[in-house]
């Protein structure tokens, strides 16, 4: 665990109960329920204080304050805390003034605690955004110049319980004409021997999030059925990246990697990647 300033929540532990709380919170869970969940998972007690639990008791209350449901045995805890100076060990080794900032403001946090929340805080549904292509899809990518680039959707999935993404390798194709097609099955992987690429191969994740700002540049023009797919790399860029790699690298000219159906590219996505 580590503390990085004197807020409350500025702490792994108290980070982590407020977070576990809120997500449980937002889900529609009752804040005792909640609460009753975190002691035992954590170990606490309030019947033996223990001064590595300072941070989860602050942060229990606080979330439970917030929600307008704090209890008096939660909130008798954090004042013991307050009247025993507990949780100050270590706060004094890098300079004096710590230990004072910190007690004061823990003491303020506790205070508040007596004074109900005016309006308890509302629960917030988390938005689902789930990845936008499947496996397959073929996007044409067109820049501001009018070109066209291609990249070829090999991954989609959850990068956590909310957020999606999708894995875009980029090909070699730059043309004022749309691509067909016939481009990605056919077209070699981008490869990048621009700057100081050297040989890399284009290609990363990219969040459904991010999708709208750059959406009127991309059309999926179809679909290509897939027998073979590389491991894909934990690499992240927006969705314009790609195109913009096409761009720079038909200026010194694309290299000839092999074709997308080729065996033998499996190994050299392993190879040249990664």
């Amino acid at each position: 665990m580590g503390t990085w300033g004197r807020g409350i929540l500025q702490d792994d532990l108290a980070s982590d109960v407020y977070s576990e709380f809120m997500d449980a919170y937002n889900k529609g869970d009752e804040c005792s329920a909640i609460s009753s969940r975190l002691l035992i998972e954590y170990g606490a007690s309030p019947n033996e204080l223990d001064e590595d639990f300072v941070p989860f008791w602050l942060a229990l209350a606080k979330a439970l304050w917030e929600c307008g449901a704090l209890d008096e045995q939660t909130a008798s805890v954090c004042r013991q805390i307050v009247r025993d100076s507990l949780g100050l060990e270590g706060w004094g080794e890098l300079d004096a003034g710590d230990r004072l900032k910190r007690a004061a403001t823990v003491s303020r946090f506790v205070e508040s605690l007596s004074t109900p929340r005016v309006k308890p805080r509302a629960r917030r549904r988390k938005m689902l955004r789930p990845p936008i292509y499947k496996v397959g899809d073929c996007l044409a990518i067109r820049d501001a110049d009018g070109m066209y680039t291609a990249s070829l959707v090999t991954g989609a999935r959850f990068v956590n319980t909310t957020d999606g993404v999708n894995f875009l390798w980029a090909l070699q194709y730059y043309s004022v004409e749309k691509p067909t097609l016939s481009v990605f099955t056919e077209a070699g992987l981008l490869w990048l021997t621009h700057g100081n690429w050297g040989g890399k191969l284009c290609g990363h994740w990219c969040f459904t999030m991010h999708h709208k700002r750059d959406a009127g540049a991309i059309e999926c023009i179809g679909n290509v059925s897939r027998t073979q797919l590389p491991s894909l790399p934990e690499a992240y860029s927006d969705w314009l990246s790609n195109s913009q790699q096409a761009r720079l690298q038909a200026v010194i000219g694309f290299i000839d990697p092999p074709k997308i159906e080729s065996i033998s590219w499996l190994k050299l996505v392993a190879n040249k990647f990664l």
